[in-house]
């Protein structure tokens, strides 16, 4: 998470060497994923996690440190 990057909340994930900025909702918002299962599964992991990255945004942009959430396995 690199909150002054841009505005909006969001987060990056990495596959197959390629990487995307994602919203809460799971919607891809920069970047290039080309892998629709990993895009999907990523989706459904945001949608999981949504509570626990707008608590990490907020944390950060209080520079205070985040809070582990599990990752996508």
């Amino acid at each position: 998470m690199f909150f002054h990057d841009h505005n909006s909340p969001h987060f990056h994930a990495e596959y197959g060497g390629e990487d995307a900025q994602f919203g809460f909702d799971g919607r891809i918002i920069g970047g290039y994923i080309s892998s629709a299962t990993a895009r999907r599964l990523i989706k459904n992991w945001a949608l999981v996690h949504r509570d626990e990255l707008e608590a990490n945004w907020k944390r950060a942009k209080q520079l205070k440190a985040l809070s582990q959430i599990p990752p996508l396995e």
